[in-house]
């Protein structure tokens, strides 16, 4: 292990206030205004579905805390800088910041896994519920990284943007970036209104949309957050998802194993396209909005597939007041 650093001076141009004589990082606020508001909404989602009650403050006192742990692993253990000053004393070393958004939604969902056996209620349900109020936390989540120095993407080599509320400059009226952290809260907000208002197959419909709108943040993000050599961990793990979530929709609605086998070939090959995209994104001087328009008409083809092999097979409904199945 190296020797302990100043883990601060990573986070120095994150935006903070004084509150009762004490720093308080707005990303810090907005992440508990998250949590209490996503809470809230959980409440609210329970009755509706009619989950047993106390199940709100038992998945709260369980995601919180295994959330919050598994985000600080994930960063401490996944990113390349802080491999490099990677001690217990600098993973407890909290309040320097270092969270991944993959490690927290890996803790909610083992979270609903836990509520769903101590309360002895089918997993299914129990998820569909828990998921539209994550989204609801993600949308504080990514509007509290507007004040940090994450959530950005490469040198824009177009003005078409610049001078919007999409973007922002460096500072010195130079160079221009895309604010991707606000395109994430909306896409969050979009999927919080989408996941709480559908009948069946919530948390499978809001997973893949999650996951190929995801694989499309990952690369226009260039803040070198979670960055392994020069592989983003959560772009890959946000394509891996989606590559699961899709194939399991396949074999749900009854597809053969041949096909199954073929949709794993369609997603290999799909990430395969991805790759040479992101090195023309990265390595030419094509027009980044052309290439990024292929990008999302690739992403579009398995989202789709997912969600109408979902809608083929049926669905699980979920039983008021038994918790037999999901809506």
């Amino acid at each position: 292990m190296l020797e302990n650093v100043d883990l601060y001076a990573l986070y120095e141009d994150a935006a903070s206030i004084e509150i009762a004589g004490k720093t308080m990082y707005l990303y810090g606020l907005f992440l508990a205004l998250g949590c209490a508001l996503a809470l809230i909404a959980l409440r609210i989602l329970t009755k509706k579905r009619g989950l047993p009650s106390g199940f709100t403050a038992l998945y709260g006192v369980i995601a919180l805390p295994l959330s919050f742990i598994l985000a600080r692993l994930v960063y401490c253990f996944a990113d390349n800088s802080f491999r490099s000053v990677l001690s217990v004393k600098n993973i407890l070393q909290v309040t320097g910041g270092g969270l991944a958004m993959s490690g927290a939604l890996i803790g909610c969902i083992a979270a609903a896994a836990i509520c769903a056996k101590i309360m002895k209620t089918p997993f299914e349900g129990v998820v569909n519920a828990a998921l539209p109020a994550v989204f609801l936390f993600i949308l504080f989540e990514r509007i509290g990284e507007g004040f940090t120095s994450l959530g950005i993407s490469r040198t824009l080599n177009s003005t078409v943007l610049n001078q919007t509320f999409l973007t922002r400059d460096d500072g010195f009226g130079g160079d221009w970036y895309l604010q991707t952290w606000l395109l994430e809260a909306i896409a969050a907000g979009i999927l919080f209104i989408l996941t709480a208002s559908f009948k069946k197959d919530a948390a499978l419909k809001g997973g893949i949309l999650f996951a190929a709108s995801q694989v499309l943040f990952e690369s226009l993000r260039y803040d070198q957050h979670l960055m392994y050599s020069f592989v983003g961990v959560q772009h890959i793990l946000s394509m891996l998802l989606l590559a699961v979530l899709v194939i399991y929709a396949a074999y749900r609605s009854g597809r053969p194993k041949k096909m199954l086998w073929l949709f794993l070939l369609m997603m290999l090959g799909l990430a395969g396209a991805l790759v040479f995209i992101e090195f023309k994104i990265d390595r030419s001087t094509i027009d980044r909005f052309l290439l990024y328009g292929i990008y999302v008409l690739l992403l579009a083809l398995p989202a789709y597939l997912g969600i109408y092999f979902l809608n083929k097979s049926g669905g699980m409904h979920h039983g008021k007041g038994t918790g037999r199945a999901a809506e």
